[in-house]
Protein backbone atom coordinates (compact mmCIF):
# COMPACT_ATOMS: atom_id res chain seq x y z
CA UNK A 1 0.00 0.00 0.00
CA UNK A 2 1.26 3.68 -0.92
CA UNK A 3 2.61 4.82 2.32
CA UNK A 4 4.41 8.64 1.18
CA UNK A 5 3.85 12.25 1.89
CA UNK A 6 1.99 14.76 0.07
CA UNK A 7 4.84 17.52 -1.03
CA UNK A 8 6.41 14.14 -3.09
CA UNK A 9 2.99 13.02 -4.78
CA UNK A 10 2.90 17.25 -6.15
CA UNK A 11 6.13 16.38 -7.43
CA UNK A 12 5.05 13.63 -9.61
CA UNK A 13 1.70 15.10 -10.29
CA UNK A 14 2.44 17.87 -10.99
CA UNK A 15 0.27 19.72 -8.36
CA UNK A 16 0.25 22.17 -5.76
CA UNK A 17 0.62 21.63 -2.23
CA UNK A 18 -1.94 23.64 -0.10
CA UNK A 19 -1.88 23.73 3.82
CA UNK A 20 1.15 21.51 5.49
CA UNK A 21 2.77 18.57 4.39
CA UNK A 22 2.19 15.24 5.65
CA UNK A 23 1.93 11.91 5.35
CA UNK A 24 -0.24 9.59 4.06
CA UNK A 25 -1.47 5.57 3.71
CA UNK A 26 -3.39 4.36 1.09
CA UNK A 27 -5.63 6.30 -1.57
CA UNK A 28 -9.55 6.45 -1.41
CA UNK A 29 -12.43 8.26 -4.07
CA UNK A 30 -15.38 6.85 -1.96
CA UNK A 31 -15.74 8.40 1.56
CA UNK A 32 -17.96 4.84 2.45
CA UNK A 33 -14.62 3.63 2.64
CA UNK A 34 -12.31 3.59 5.88
CA UNK A 35 -10.25 6.98 4.96
CA UNK A 36 -8.63 7.29 8.26
CA UNK A 37 -5.00 8.12 7.20
CA UNK A 38 -5.59 8.40 3.48
CA UNK A 39 -5.75 10.70 0.63
CA UNK A 40 -8.84 10.95 -0.62
CA UNK A 41 -9.18 11.87 -4.32
CA UNK A 42 -12.06 14.00 -5.65
CA UNK A 43 -13.04 12.49 -8.81
CA UNK A 44 -15.57 14.13 -10.77
CA UNK A 45 -18.17 12.13 -13.73
CA UNK A 46 -21.60 12.61 -15.23
CA UNK A 47 -23.55 12.34 -12.05
CA UNK A 48 -21.34 12.60 -9.24
CA UNK A 49 -18.51 14.86 -8.15
CA UNK A 50 -16.56 14.17 -5.56
CA UNK A 51 -15.36 17.62 -4.88
CA UNK A 52 -18.62 17.57 -2.75
CA UNK A 53 -17.79 15.40 -0.24
CA UNK A 54 -14.61 16.91 0.65
CA UNK A 55 -15.60 18.32 3.62
CA UNK A 56 -16.86 14.84 4.65
CA UNK A 57 -13.80 12.87 4.18
CA UNK A 58 -11.47 15.29 6.18
CA UNK A 59 -14.02 14.97 9.15
CA UNK A 60 -13.73 10.91 8.98
CA UNK A 61 -10.04 11.37 8.84
CA UNK A 62 -8.35 11.53 5.36
CA UNK A 63 -5.08 13.24 5.85
CA UNK A 64 -5.49 15.30 2.76
CA UNK A 65 -7.81 15.19 -0.48
CA UNK A 66 -6.77 15.95 -4.23
CA UNK A 67 -8.85 18.42 -6.21
CA UNK A 68 -8.99 20.24 -9.23
CA UNK A 69 -11.31 23.02 -8.11
CA UNK A 70 -9.36 25.40 -5.10
CA UNK A 71 -12.78 26.32 -4.08
CA UNK A 72 -13.59 22.60 -2.99
CA UNK A 73 -10.64 22.95 -0.25
CA UNK A 74 -11.94 21.80 3.23
CA UNK A 75 -10.76 24.28 5.78
CA UNK A 76 -7.27 22.63 7.68
CA UNK A 77 -7.27 19.87 5.83
CA UNK A 78 -3.77 19.67 3.86
CA UNK A 79 -4.59 19.40 -0.33
CA UNK A 80 -2.45 18.87 -3.59
CA UNK A 81 -5.00 21.14 -6.51
CA UNK A 82 -3.88 19.38 -9.35
CA UNK A 83 -5.88 19.74 -13.38
CA UNK A 84 -7.54 16.75 -13.75
CA UNK A 85 -8.10 14.68 -10.27
CA UNK A 86 -8.65 11.32 -12.95
CA UNK A 87 -5.38 11.73 -14.43
CA UNK A 88 -4.02 12.60 -11.17
CA UNK A 89 -5.01 9.35 -9.86
CA UNK A 90 -3.42 7.21 -12.97
CA UNK A 91 -0.38 8.97 -12.86
CA UNK A 92 0.24 8.32 -9.22
CA UNK A 93 -0.81 4.31 -9.55
CA UNK A 94 1.83 4.55 -12.25
CA UNK A 95 4.56 6.15 -10.59
CA UNK A 96 3.98 3.48 -7.27
CA UNK A 97 3.63 0.90 -9.43
CA UNK A 98 7.75 0.26 -9.57
CA UNK A 99 7.91 0.07 -5.94
CA UNK A 100 6.46 -3.17 -6.17
CA UNK A 101 8.24 -6.14 -4.62
CA UNK A 102 5.39 -8.21 -6.27
CA UNK A 103 4.88 -9.72 -9.59
CA UNK A 104 1.80 -8.42 -11.22
CA UNK A 105 -1.22 -10.24 -13.47
CA UNK A 106 -3.54 -8.85 -15.08
CA UNK A 107 -6.53 -10.66 -16.15
CA UNK A 108 -8.97 -9.73 -19.27
CA UNK A 109 -11.41 -10.98 -21.97
CA UNK A 110 -14.89 -10.55 -22.68
CA UNK A 111 -16.30 -12.66 -19.96
CA UNK A 112 -15.05 -14.23 -16.82
CA UNK A 113 -12.42 -11.93 -15.60
CA UNK A 114 -13.79 -11.66 -11.78
CA UNK A 115 -13.72 -15.39 -11.79
CA UNK A 116 -10.52 -16.41 -13.46
CA UNK A 117 -8.65 -13.38 -11.22
CA UNK A 118 -10.45 -14.53 -8.03
CA UNK A 119 -9.96 -18.12 -8.48
CA UNK A 120 -6.12 -17.70 -9.61
CA UNK A 121 -5.31 -15.70 -6.74
CA UNK A 122 -6.74 -18.41 -5.02
CA UNK A 123 -4.87 -21.05 -6.53
CA UNK A 124 -1.31 -19.11 -5.82
CA UNK A 125 -2.17 -18.94 -2.07
CA UNK A 126 -2.00 -16.99 0.75
CA UNK A 127 0.85 -14.91 -1.32
CA UNK A 128 -1.48 -13.58 -3.52
CA UNK A 129 -4.13 -10.85 -3.57
CA UNK A 130 -7.01 -9.84 -5.85
CA UNK A 131 -8.35 -6.63 -6.23
CA UNK A 132 -11.61 -6.13 -4.96
CA UNK A 133 -14.48 -6.75 -6.72
CA UNK A 134 -14.87 -5.88 -10.26
CA UNK A 135 -11.94 -3.02 -9.89
CA UNK A 136 -11.26 -3.00 -13.75
CA UNK A 137 -11.21 0.71 -15.05
CA UNK A 138 -9.40 3.93 -14.66
CA UNK A 139 -10.67 4.04 -11.08
CA UNK A 140 -10.40 0.77 -9.77
CA UNK A 141 -7.14 -0.19 -11.69
CA UNK A 142 -5.19 2.83 -9.98
CA UNK A 143 -6.81 1.63 -6.68
CA UNK A 144 -5.68 -1.70 -6.90
CA UNK A 145 -2.45 -0.48 -7.66
CA UNK A 146 -2.37 1.85 -5.20
CA UNK A 147 -3.92 -0.54 -2.17
CA UNK A 148 -2.14 -3.01 -2.51
CA UNK A 149 -1.07 -4.95 0.54
CA UNK A 150 2.56 -4.89 1.61
CA UNK A 151 4.29 -7.93 1.79
CA UNK A 152 2.10 -9.94 -1.35
CA UNK A 153 4.26 -12.27 -4.11
CA UNK A 154 1.55 -11.92 -6.23
CA UNK A 155 -1.20 -9.10 -7.30
CA UNK A 156 -3.94 -10.54 -9.83
CA UNK A 157 -5.47 -7.50 -11.15
CA UNK A 158 -8.17 -6.74 -14.34
CA UNK A 159 -8.31 -4.88 -17.08
CA UNK A 160 -12.35 -3.93 -18.86
CA UNK A 161 -12.74 -2.00 -21.68
CA UNK A 162 -16.24 -1.38 -23.50
CA UNK A 163 -14.90 1.37 -26.10
CA UNK A 164 -11.71 1.36 -28.23
CA UNK A 165 -9.04 3.32 -26.54
CA UNK A 166 -9.59 2.08 -23.14
CA UNK A 167 -6.89 -0.76 -22.53
CA UNK A 168 -3.91 1.51 -23.04
CA UNK A 169 -3.74 3.63 -20.02
CA UNK A 170 -5.04 0.76 -17.92
CA UNK A 171 -2.07 -1.89 -19.62
CA UNK A 172 0.33 1.15 -19.07
CA UNK A 173 -0.22 1.64 -15.15
CA UNK A 174 -0.63 -2.21 -14.68
CA UNK A 175 2.29 -2.90 -16.95
CA UNK A 176 2.26 -6.65 -15.96
CA UNK A 177 4.59 -9.35 -15.33
CA UNK A 178 1.79 -11.83 -16.65
CA UNK A 179 -1.07 -11.51 -18.99
CA UNK A 180 -4.25 -13.88 -19.18
CA UNK A 181 -7.13 -13.53 -21.70
CA UNK A 182 -10.16 -15.28 -21.04
CA UNK A 183 -11.55 -15.13 -24.17
CA UNK A 184 -13.53 -13.00 -26.50
CA UNK A 185 -17.39 -12.85 -27.76
CA UNK A 186 -20.05 -10.15 -28.70
CA UNK A 187 -19.91 -8.25 -25.64
CA UNK A 188 -20.04 -4.30 -25.40
CA UNK A 189 -20.32 -4.10 -29.60
CA UNK A 190 -21.78 -1.16 -29.04
CA UNK A 191 -18.72 0.11 -28.47
CA UNK A 192 -16.61 -2.02 -30.64
CA UNK A 193 -18.95 -2.88 -33.59
CA UNK A 194 -17.24 -6.43 -34.43
CA UNK A 195 -15.28 -8.97 -32.41
CA UNK A 196 -12.08 -8.58 -34.02
CA UNK A 197 -11.72 -4.74 -33.21
CA UNK A 198 -12.61 -6.49 -29.36
CA UNK A 199 -9.51 -9.11 -29.59
CA UNK A 200 -7.23 -5.94 -30.76
CA UNK A 201 -8.21 -3.98 -27.72
CA UNK A 202 -8.05 -6.69 -25.57
CA UNK A 203 -4.87 -7.81 -27.08
CA UNK A 204 -2.95 -3.90 -26.60
CA UNK A 205 -2.33 -5.21 -23.23
CA UNK A 206 0.44 -7.87 -24.85
CA UNK A 207 2.26 -4.22 -25.50
CA UNK A 208 2.66 -3.10 -21.73
CA UNK A 209 3.99 -6.59 -21.04
CA UNK A 210 6.94 -6.65 -19.13
CA UNK A 211 9.50 -8.20 -21.34
CA UNK A 212 10.29 -11.66 -20.29
CA UNK A 213 6.63 -11.66 -19.26
CA UNK A 214 4.37 -14.41 -20.09
CA UNK A 215 1.32 -14.28 -21.61
CA UNK A 216 -1.48 -17.12 -21.04
CA UNK A 217 -4.58 -17.97 -23.34
CA UNK A 218 -7.38 -21.08 -23.05
CA UNK A 219 -6.32 -23.74 -25.48
CA UNK A 220 -9.44 -23.26 -26.95
CA UNK A 221 -9.30 -19.52 -27.13
CA UNK A 222 -11.07 -17.66 -30.03
CA UNK A 223 -8.98 -17.92 -32.97
CA UNK A 224 -9.81 -14.38 -33.45
CA UNK A 225 -8.66 -13.87 -30.32
CA UNK A 226 -5.30 -15.99 -30.77
CA UNK A 227 -4.46 -13.66 -34.27
CA UNK A 228 -4.33 -10.52 -31.99
CA UNK A 229 -2.50 -11.68 -29.76
CA UNK A 230 0.19 -13.08 -31.48
CA UNK A 231 1.39 -9.98 -33.34
CA UNK A 232 2.83 -9.22 -30.23
CA UNK A 233 5.23 -12.00 -30.89
CA UNK A 234 8.20 -10.30 -31.95
CA UNK A 235 8.43 -9.35 -28.52
CA UNK A 236 10.36 -10.54 -25.35
CA UNK A 237 7.03 -12.06 -24.48
CA UNK A 238 6.10 -15.84 -23.65
CA UNK A 239 3.26 -16.61 -25.46
CA UNK A 240 1.48 -19.65 -24.24
CA UNK A 241 -2.22 -21.56 -24.64
CA UNK A 242 -2.62 -23.97 -21.57
CA UNK A 243 -2.82 -27.52 -21.99
CA UNK A 244 -5.13 -30.26 -21.37
CA UNK A 245 -7.75 -29.37 -19.20
CA UNK A 246 -6.81 -30.37 -14.74
CA UNK A 247 -10.34 -29.90 -14.36
CA UNK A 248 -13.85 -31.50 -15.76
CA UNK A 249 -17.49 -31.94 -14.93
CA UNK A 250 -18.39 -34.86 -13.06
CA UNK A 251 -22.27 -33.97 -12.31
CA UNK A 252 -24.30 -32.03 -10.40
CA UNK A 253 -25.36 -32.70 -6.53
CA UNK A 254 -28.83 -32.69 -4.92
CA UNK A 255 -27.89 -29.51 -3.74
CA UNK A 256 -27.34 -27.64 -6.96
CA UNK A 257 -23.36 -27.53 -6.26
CA UNK A 258 -21.03 -28.56 -9.34
CA UNK A 259 -19.02 -32.04 -8.43
CA UNK A 260 -15.97 -31.58 -10.44
CA UNK A 261 -12.82 -33.95 -11.51
CA UNK A 262 -9.37 -33.06 -10.45
CA UNK A 263 -5.70 -34.74 -10.71
CA UNK A 264 -6.37 -35.60 -6.96
CA UNK A 265 -10.05 -36.74 -7.07
CA UNK A 266 -13.58 -34.80 -7.32
CA UNK A 267 -14.77 -31.94 -5.24
CA UNK A 268 -18.00 -29.86 -4.85
CA UNK A 269 -18.23 -26.20 -5.74
CA UNK A 270 -20.50 -23.59 -6.66
CA UNK A 271 -19.67 -22.42 -9.96
CA UNK A 272 -21.68 -22.64 -13.43
CA UNK A 273 -20.53 -25.82 -14.28
CA UNK A 274 -20.24 -24.68 -18.41
CA UNK A 275 -18.87 -21.01 -18.00
CA UNK A 276 -17.26 -20.42 -14.77
CA UNK A 277 -15.70 -23.98 -14.82
CA UNK A 278 -14.00 -23.10 -17.77
CA UNK A 279 -12.65 -19.97 -16.05
CA UNK A 280 -11.51 -22.22 -12.89
CA UNK A 281 -10.23 -24.34 -15.25
CA UNK A 282 -7.56 -21.89 -16.85
CA UNK A 283 -6.78 -20.60 -13.57
CA UNK A 284 -5.84 -23.91 -12.28
CA UNK A 285 -3.51 -24.62 -15.56
CA UNK A 286 -2.13 -21.18 -15.64
CA UNK A 287 -1.24 -21.45 -11.49
CA UNK A 288 0.72 -24.82 -12.00
CA UNK A 289 2.65 -22.88 -14.62
CA UNK A 290 2.83 -20.29 -12.54
CA UNK A 291 3.86 -21.70 -9.11
CA UNK A 292 4.15 -25.43 -9.76
CA UNK A 293 2.19 -26.51 -6.74
CA UNK A 294 0.93 -30.47 -6.90
CA UNK A 295 -2.97 -31.02 -7.57
CA UNK A 296 -3.51 -31.97 -4.16
CA UNK A 297 -2.33 -28.45 -2.83
CA UNK A 298 -4.64 -26.77 -5.77
CA UNK A 299 -7.87 -29.00 -4.95
CA UNK A 300 -7.74 -28.11 -1.63
CA UNK A 301 -7.87 -24.30 -2.81
CA UNK A 302 -10.48 -24.71 -5.07
CA UNK A 303 -12.53 -26.77 -2.26
CA UNK A 304 -12.56 -22.90 -0.35
CA UNK A 305 -13.73 -21.04 -3.66
CA UNK A 306 -16.86 -18.97 -2.90
CA UNK A 307 -19.08 -17.13 -5.30
CA UNK A 308 -19.69 -13.73 -5.53
CA UNK A 309 -23.15 -12.58 -4.45
CA UNK A 310 -24.71 -12.18 -8.42
CA UNK A 311 -22.02 -14.72 -9.91
CA UNK A 312 -24.03 -18.52 -10.02
CA UNK A 313 -24.74 -17.73 -6.39
CA UNK A 314 -26.70 -21.25 -5.15
CA UNK A 315 -29.05 -20.68 -2.99
CA UNK A 316 -31.27 -22.90 -1.60
CA UNK A 317 -34.90 -22.39 -0.15
CA UNK A 318 -37.81 -23.77 0.98
CA UNK A 319 -36.51 -26.69 2.47
CA UNK A 320 -34.65 -27.70 -0.62
CA UNK A 321 -37.61 -27.54 -2.62
CA UNK A 322 -36.35 -24.61 -4.72
CA UNK A 323 -32.70 -23.92 -6.27
CA UNK A 324 -32.12 -20.19 -6.88
CA UNK A 325 -29.12 -19.09 -8.89
CA UNK A 326 -28.42 -15.63 -8.52
CA UNK A 327 -26.65 -14.68 -11.28
CA UNK A 328 -28.12 -11.11 -11.57
CA UNK A 329 -24.81 -9.40 -12.15
CA UNK A 330 -24.17 -9.43 -15.42
CA UNK A 331 -25.35 -10.83 -18.77
CA UNK A 332 -23.83 -10.94 -22.23
CA UNK A 333 -24.81 -13.55 -25.16
CA UNK A 334 -21.77 -15.98 -23.57
CA UNK A 335 -22.32 -15.73 -20.68
CA UNK A 336 -26.60 -16.34 -20.87
CA UNK A 337 -25.34 -19.24 -23.00
CA UNK A 338 -23.50 -20.82 -20.71
CA UNK A 339 -25.73 -19.95 -17.58
CA UNK A 340 -28.78 -21.97 -19.08
CA UNK A 341 -26.56 -24.60 -20.10
CA UNK A 342 -25.74 -25.11 -16.46
CA UNK A 343 -29.29 -24.69 -15.11
CA UNK A 344 -30.27 -27.22 -17.76
CA UNK A 345 -27.66 -29.97 -16.09
CA UNK A 346 -29.13 -29.51 -11.60
CA UNK A 347 -30.85 -32.45 -10.87
CA UNK A 348 -34.53 -31.14 -10.13
CA UNK A 349 -38.19 -31.85 -11.95
CA UNK A 350 -38.41 -27.95 -13.84
CA UNK A 351 -36.24 -24.93 -14.02
CA UNK A 352 -37.59 -21.31 -14.45
CA UNK A 353 -35.55 -18.58 -16.15
CA UNK A 354 -35.88 -14.56 -14.95
CA UNK A 355 -33.98 -13.55 -18.03
CA UNK A 356 -33.12 -9.55 -17.97
CA UNK A 357 -31.83 -7.99 -21.18
CA UNK A 358 -28.42 -7.69 -22.50
CA UNK A 359 -26.84 -4.22 -22.71
CA UNK A 360 -24.49 -2.57 -24.86
CA UNK A 361 -24.78 -4.95 -27.78
CA UNK A 362 -25.85 -2.38 -30.15
CA UNK A 363 -27.22 -3.33 -33.99
CA UNK A 364 -26.95 -6.98 -33.01
CA UNK A 365 -29.24 -6.29 -29.82
CA UNK A 366 -32.20 -8.50 -31.09
CA UNK A 367 -30.47 -11.08 -32.68
CA UNK A 368 -28.33 -12.03 -30.01
CA UNK A 369 -31.70 -11.95 -27.31
CA UNK A 370 -33.27 -13.95 -29.98
CA UNK A 371 -30.54 -16.25 -29.71
CA UNK A 372 -30.65 -16.74 -26.15
CA UNK A 373 -34.41 -17.38 -26.02
CA UNK A 374 -33.71 -20.01 -28.55
CA UNK A 375 -31.14 -21.06 -26.32
CA UNK A 376 -33.59 -21.30 -23.14
CA UNK A 377 -35.93 -23.30 -25.50
CA UNK A 378 -33.04 -26.33 -26.11
CA UNK A 379 -31.74 -26.32 -22.88
CA UNK A 380 -35.30 -27.14 -21.31
CA UNK A 381 -36.42 -23.83 -19.31
CA UNK A 382 -40.15 -24.82 -18.67
CA UNK A 383 -41.35 -21.04 -17.65
CA UNK A 384 -39.24 -18.15 -19.42
CA UNK A 385 -40.08 -14.54 -17.42
CA UNK A 386 -38.13 -11.69 -19.42
CA UNK A 387 -37.88 -8.51 -18.13
CA UNK A 388 -36.87 -5.19 -19.32
CA UNK A 389 -36.37 -3.94 -23.22
CA UNK A 390 -36.28 -7.00 -25.65
CA UNK A 391 -37.57 -8.93 -23.32
CA UNK A 392 -40.35 -9.77 -26.39
CA UNK A 393 -37.69 -10.71 -28.50
CA UNK A 394 -36.22 -13.50 -25.94
CA UNK A 395 -40.03 -14.67 -25.87
CA UNK A 396 -39.82 -14.58 -29.59
CA UNK A 397 -36.72 -16.90 -29.85
CA UNK A 398 -38.75 -19.48 -26.85
CA UNK A 399 -41.43 -19.91 -28.85
CA UNK A 400 -44.06 -22.67 -28.05
CA UNK A 401 -41.58 -24.42 -26.16
CA UNK A 402 -43.43 -23.57 -22.62
CA UNK A 403 -44.55 -21.00 -20.88
CA UNK A 404 -43.65 -17.13 -21.02
CA UNK A 405 -44.30 -13.85 -20.03
CA UNK A 406 -43.06 -10.56 -20.52
CA UNK A 407 -42.35 -7.60 -17.95
CA UNK A 408 -41.30 -4.22 -18.29
CA UNK A 409 -39.09 -4.13 -14.80
CA UNK A 410 -37.63 -6.75 -12.39
CA UNK A 411 -40.72 -5.85 -9.26
CA UNK A 412 -43.17 -7.05 -11.37
CA UNK A 413 -41.35 -10.02 -12.48
CA UNK A 414 -40.82 -10.39 -8.62
CA UNK A 415 -44.34 -9.93 -8.14
CA UNK A 416 -45.37 -12.58 -10.70
CA UNK A 417 -42.63 -15.43 -9.58
CA UNK A 418 -43.46 -15.83 -6.09
CA UNK A 419 -47.16 -16.89 -6.59
CA UNK A 420 -45.71 -19.30 -9.62
CA UNK A 421 -43.08 -20.97 -7.15
CA UNK A 422 -45.14 -21.09 -4.36
CA UNK A 423 -48.27 -23.24 -6.55
CA UNK A 424 -45.22 -25.37 -8.18
CA UNK A 425 -45.15 -28.72 -7.44
CA UNK A 426 -41.56 -31.06 -6.76
CA UNK A 427 -38.25 -29.72 -6.96
CA UNK A 428 -37.51 -26.32 -9.06
CA UNK A 429 -34.85 -24.30 -10.43
CA UNK A 430 -34.81 -20.75 -11.15
CA UNK A 431 -31.76 -18.81 -12.66
CA UNK A 432 -31.82 -14.96 -12.29
CA UNK A 433 -29.67 -13.39 -14.54
CA UNK A 434 -29.61 -10.10 -16.97
CA UNK A 435 -27.27 -6.72 -17.50
CA UNK A 436 -26.48 -5.35 -13.81
CA UNK A 437 -28.95 -2.41 -14.77
CA UNK A 438 -31.84 -4.09 -15.05
CA UNK A 439 -31.66 -4.65 -11.56
CA UNK A 440 -32.72 -8.26 -10.95
CA UNK A 441 -31.19 -8.31 -7.32
CA UNK A 442 -35.20 -7.29 -6.74
CA UNK A 443 -35.91 -10.80 -7.57
CA UNK A 444 -33.81 -12.69 -5.51
CA UNK A 445 -34.29 -10.79 -2.76
CA UNK A 446 -38.15 -11.56 -2.99
CA UNK A 447 -37.59 -14.77 -3.62
CA UNK A 448 -35.25 -15.29 -0.46
CA UNK A 449 -37.70 -13.03 1.81
CA UNK A 450 -40.67 -15.44 0.80
CA UNK A 451 -39.20 -18.93 1.43
CA UNK A 452 -37.27 -20.12 4.36
CA UNK A 453 -33.88 -21.04 3.59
Amino acid sequence: MIKTCLSSAARLLHGVLSGPDASFTGVYTDTRQPLSGGLFFALRGENFDGHDFTPLAAAQGATGVVVSRGEALPAGVPALVVPDTFRALADLASGHRDSLSCRVICVTGSFGKTTVKRSLALFLGDGAWASPASYNNLIGVPLSVLNAPDGIDWLVAEAGVNHPGEMAPLAAILRPDVAVFTGVGPVHLEGFGDISRIADEKALLCRHVRDGGQVFLSGDADPVLGRAVERYSRRKLSIRRTGPPGLALAGMDRDGMTVVSTPAGETHVSVCPVGQLDSLTLAWGIAGSLAGDDAGLLVDRLRRFTPLDGRWNVVRVDEGRIILVDDAYNANPVSMAAALDGLALLPVDRTVAVLGAMRELGPTAAGEHLAVGGRAAKSGVSVLFAVGEMADKYLEGYGASGAGEVFSAAPAAADALLPFLQALEGRAAVLVKGSHSVGLETVVEAVRAAFPG
